[in-house]
């Protein structure tokens, strides 16, 4: 059981971050903790070890929410079509995966505190009600979670044409928010055959995402590098720390070239005479620049980054490791990332060797079909990476 930590000045005073994460029954865990987390969180371990697994455990430990499994289903390139009519077994296909060995008798349970002894925890389960009462209690709710959401609206994944022949168990996201309030969220199949996320606000801090599988959306760097450089003086601050890594780049906007296209960034390169999509230019430095206007954007919030060196050249990790400690500073979040690059190890090793406190070392072990963990911080950190290959 995670247990009240005494407040710790690590971060500064309004910083709220996580300080501890505990996980039960999810994907290859069964029951884990981590505690004494670090501003910069590495996470290490073989193909398979369950990498991806602790990152998305903590994106759904921080949301809450039954939308968040959908968004991981679709990070992962799992897209469903139910058959009609759409029948238990269907819609279990949508959720098996998430618990460990697909044994949904056994709930998942998620729980974090931050550095403020504050607690958030949910409870995942099959509500074994019977299902029509579960499903009406469902529906009615949905209203009443959207108004305290305050905005959005049901999600409905996907949108089925008929009726399911029997009422479908929902599952539940039982919920208990920092400040001691609880409530429940479903993900449910309603009387017209429609797969509905409930709405609601998510538990933790705000967190953004970088997954590997998926493409990082355009869309969403453009916004994020609008807002950085609305600030007196942004636009600047933005060139000059991307010129660090990467001083080939002279300049970059966001634009629309044809009507009916969305917006894209293009940049000013040496030699070229007419401006350049990024994406197309490198993608490596595409990644970089969305990774750190993500963090620009995460003030007092958690970054996740799957595979952070993919796609980087092995010289630029210590600066960028450099930049990444700058600006999570700068900007009080917290980041947490998984690598398989011994040479990315190392980087961050020699980048951070004058504030070690920085860093934790997490690194994942495959067991007889269960992940277990190993933690180390702060000077231990930096030891083992410098003395042995610990990737």
């Amino acid at each position: 059981m995670l247990t009240t930590l005494p407040k710790r000045r690590r971060f500064l005073a309004d910083n709220k971050m996580i300080e501890s994460f505990e996980i039960e029954n999810f994907r290859c865990f069964e029951k884990v903790s981590l505690s004494r987390l670090s501003r910069i969180n590495i996470i290490v371990g073989n193909n398979a070890s369950g990498k991806t697994a602790l990152i998305e455990a903590l994106r759904t430990a921080i949301a809450g929410i039954p939308l968040v499994f959908i968004m991981l289903n679709n990070f992962r390139g799992l897209h469903f079509l139910l058959p009609q009519p759409p029948e238990q077994r269907h819609f279990d296909s949508l959720w098996l995966h998430y618990f460990k060995e697909q044994e949904i008798t056994q709930p998942i349970k998620l729980s974090i505190v931050n550095s403020e002894g504050e607690k958030a925890s949910v409870r995942i389960f099959y509500d074994v009600r019977p299902a029509t009462s579960a499903t009406t209690t469902s529906t009615a709710a949905v209203s009443n979670v959207m108004s305290i959401a305050g905005a959005g609206s049901q999600i409905i994944f996907p949108i089925p044409a008929i009726s399911p022949t029997v009422p479908i168990t929902p599952i539940a996201f039982e919920r208990t928010h920092f400040n001691g309030a609880k409530d429940t969220l479903y993900i449910f199949v309603n009387q017209q055959g429609q797969v509905i996320a409930m709405p609601g606000p998510e538990l933790g801090p705000s967190t953004v995402f970088f997954p590997f599988i998926s493409a990082y959306s355009e869309q969403e760097t453009i916004s994020r590098y609008s807002q950085a450089i609305e600030e007196k003086g942004g636009k600047k601050r933005v060139l000059d720390l991307l010129h660090r890594i990467y001083p080939i780049i002279e300049d970059i906007e966001s634009i629309t070239k044809i009507e009916i296209a969305p917006q894209k960034l293009y940049v000013s390169l040496p030699g070229h005479s007419k401006l350049q999509a990024l994406t197309l230019v490198s993608s490596g430095i595409y990644k970089f620049f969305s990774i750190m206007l993500g963090i620009m954007s995460a003030k007092n919030g958690v970054v996740l980054i799957d595979e952070i060196e993919n796609g980087i050249f092995h010289s630029c990790h210590q600066e960028i490791w450099r930049l990444i400690l700058e600006l999570s500073k700068e900007n009080n979040c917290q980041i947490f990332a998984t690598t398989h690059s011994n040479e990315c190890l190392v980087a961050l090793a020699t980048a951070s060797q004058d504030n070690p406190d920085d860093i934790s070392l997490i690194r994942n072990e495959m067991s007889e079909g269960t992940a277990n963990i190993k933690h180390l911080r702060g000077a231990s950190t930096l030891t083992a990476i410098k003395k042995v290959e610990v990737r």
